[in-house]
């Protein structure tokens, strides 16, 4: 089981290397009061991105792993000692994010965290919610046991895709950080949920303070970013009903507090795409072959580890920033930068070339048409009219549920965007606020009426929307640390109102995940782990283990087998249909067909025949029955079928392995 103690390890190494990494990147190429700030999220970018396909080719072990990382360092405190800073150095301004700010955001993190750590009782193990999203702890074992490119841990077909189709960037750094320091890959996997909350907070808090000049911005970054929806408020007012019908029912959709928890590799994502934006704002007033390798890096690191954000959001926006950054360009300086745009581009899509293959060629396998569709997003509900929501979804996406969702900071970060713009601040300075207000306008935008169809939730929609909400932050931080003294006094109280109201909502939500009561199978999934050690006793790290795909189900929002993911550190051959979905690259009518064939298996009304290919068709090694499953009682495991007894413990578990086969 994951404990705090080992999480913050593996969250401190992951600070200590790759915030060395980056500020020896950063101190070249950013304004210096950036250099610190970015440097987590840049150094983690720069090299993931150039370990990942190094590991492809050396093989991912400890030893490899551990000698990459180490001459990682070595060359960033080398360069730092070596090299002085940036021609920037002059232009660096004396203002930097105060240290209070930043630990008052690894605090925020480490809340964060706990909502992925189980939680001990007399009655067993709790789960928070957040667990449901980081089931792919699954793909972080795998890969530490295995190497990459990663194959599939959730479901494998004969004849069929066997390599993972998944922005498993950030699952691979998770991996990186599970191998080097010998801890599980749920602790890995939480250790960098929290290097994601801390580095994403110094990035808003760099950005905020240096397009202000103010320190305090750094303090408004921590209060705006901790805010969640109002609607629990307005529910309150008006009426669930009433506030349901015009603003929407709640779901994966939230802004950063609720992301960090849920989703975190799509918010390492959208810190990257915020990165790549910045760099294209430096580089269209020094044009550089080495702003546009940095760029490249932190571009290709968006898509792997997002294909929603990197692959779709960042591009669309960088298009419209770039033509509007080209018209500010000198003419005969306009070609090189699109020259160095273009190269960037490139060299980005040749780094993620492996990620599009597979992903294009899992989508082709499963037939189910195009994976986006462009729809409004879904905002209003009964009782008004169906023929009403159609026209009026959109309008109630900008004007309503924004401001319920985002109240601190949507729409007075695009207010302050334009005050902001309008001052005497640097060229620089400006020109990314502007940057950085078109990212949140594209961003939004694309949730606004695009749709993904691969899964049964609107993922792209929740996702899309991350890189807006990160310059929408800025903006409104840097705008309340600067002009919040000279506003009149309504308006101070009305902000430091909804501020306040936000963070109840945060407060409320993050005490919910840390007081977490124990499911009705909170005893049976401490035990559970008991039953793992012994699979793993008896399997080999690359065999297939098939358990019931609803083991325990109560224990996450939605029925999974949470006890399979998180403490198995061994394949599936079906883990079940939520993660068929996505992870299983065969049609639909295929899908129904196995899940039948897996469900009679556990009830214990599978025939002979059906019994063979399970053992061939999935490379089904082991078999694990409980007394929760049906087959516990019927014995659907014949003596003359390929599998044989391995090993039991009274009302807990049987462990059955297919028989060796005789020679011939």
């Amino acid at each position: 089981m994951a404990t705090i103690q080992n999480t913050l390890v593996c969250a401190a190494l992951a600070l200590a290397i790759w915030s060395c990494c980056g500020f020896a990147i950063g101190r070249r190429l950013l304004p210096q009061s950036l250099a610190l700030p970015f440097a987590p999220l840049l150094g983690w970018a720069a090299h993931s991105v150039v370990a990942l396909p190094l590991f492809f080719l050396i093989g991912m072990t400890r030893t490899t792993v551990a000698t990459t990382t180490l001459l990682s360092v070595i060359s960033a405190l080398f360069c730092l000692l070596r090299y002085p800073p940036g021609n920037d150095a002059a232009e660096a301004d004396p203002v930097r994010v105060p240290p209070l700010a930043i630990v008052g955001g690894c605090l925020l993190a480490c809340a964060i965290t706990m909502a992925i750590i189980p939680t001990f009782t007399s009655d067993g193990v709790a789960l928070a919610g957040p667990i449901f999203d980081h089931t792919k702890i699954a793909m972080v074992d795998d890969m530490a046991r295995l190497g990459v490119p990663a194959g599939n841990p959730f479901f494998e077909e004969n004849g069929g895709i066997t390599r993972l189709s998944y922005y498993y960037l950030w699952h691979f750094s998770a991996a990186e950080i599970s191998i080097l320091t010998g801890l599980s890959g749920w602790e890995a996997d939480a250790g960098m949920t929290c290097f994601t909350a801390v580095s994403s907070l110094t990035l808003m808090m760099g950005l905020a303070v240096w397009l202000s000049s103010c320190a305090v911005s750094a303090f408004w970054v921590l209060a705006v970013a901790a805010t969640s929806s109002i609607r629990v408020f307005l529910v309150w007012v008006f009426g669930w009903e009433m506030v349901g019908a015009v603003s929407g029912w709640p779901t994966g959709f939230g802004g950063w507090l609720f992301q960090s928890m849920w989703a975190p590799q799509h918010v390492a994502s959208a810190g990257c795409a915020v990165i790549a934006v910045f760099l294209l704002v430096r580089m269209a007033r020094r044009q550089s072959w080495s702003l546009a390798l940095a760029m490249s890096l932190v571009s290709a690191a968006a898509f792997e580890s997002s294909t929603w954000v990197g692959g779709i959001t960042y591009p669309l926006a960088v298009v419209a920033i770039g033509a509007i950054l080209l018209v500010g360009i000198e003419p005969k300086r306009r070609w090189q930068f699109i020259s160095l745009t273009v190269a960037a581009a490139i060299l980005a899509v040749a780094m993620s070339s492996v990620f599009i293959h597979d992903q294009f060629r899992a989508a082709m396998a499963r037939g189910d048409g195009a994976p986006i569709s462009f729809v409004p997003y879904d905002v209003l509900d009964d009782p008004i009219p169906e023929s009403l929501r159609a026209l009026f979804d959109l309008p109630a996406y900008w004007t309503v549920f924004l401001f319920v969702e985002f109240a601190a900071f949507y729409p007075a970060g695009f207010f302050f965007a334009v005050k902001l713009s309008n001052e005497k601040l640097a060229p620089e300075k400006r020109t990314a606020v502007i940057s950085l207000a078109v990212l949140a306008a594209v961003s939004l935008g694309v949730g606004s009426v695009m749709v993904s169809t691969i899964a049964s939730n609107n993922d792209l929609g929740w996702r899309s929307v991350l890189p807006g909400i990160f310059a929408l932050i800025v903006l409104t931080a840097a705008g309340l640390g600067r002009y919040l003294h000279v506003m009149r006094t309504r308006y101070v109280v009305a902000t430091a109102a909804i501020v306040a109201l936000g963070l109840l909502s945060g407060a409320r939500d993050i005490y919910s995940y840390l007081n977490v009561r124990p499911q009705a199978s909170g005893k049976r999934f401490l035990d559970s782990a008991q039953m793992w050690a012994a699979v793993r006793k008896h399997s080999a790290v690359g065999e297939r283990v098939a358990n019931n795909p609803g083991f325990l189900a109560d224990m996450t929002p939605w029925p999974i087998n949470i006890s399979w993911a998180v403490l198995a550190n061994r394949r599936s051959c079906y883990a079940g249909p939520d993660f068929a979905l996505p992870f299983a690259p065969v049609t639909r009518a295929r899908r129904a067909e196995i899940e039948a064939q897996f469900t009679r298996l556990f009830s214990g009304e599978l025939s002979r025949s059906d019994v063979d290919q399970i053992a061939t068709e999935f490379n089904c090694t082991l078999v694990v029955l409980t007394p929760e499953d049906g087959a516990w009682t019927t014995g659907p495991l014949a003596p003359d079928s390929p599998y044989h007894l391995l090993e039991s413990k009274p009302d807990a578990w049987r462990i059955y392995r297919i028989r060796a086969k005789s020679p011939t």
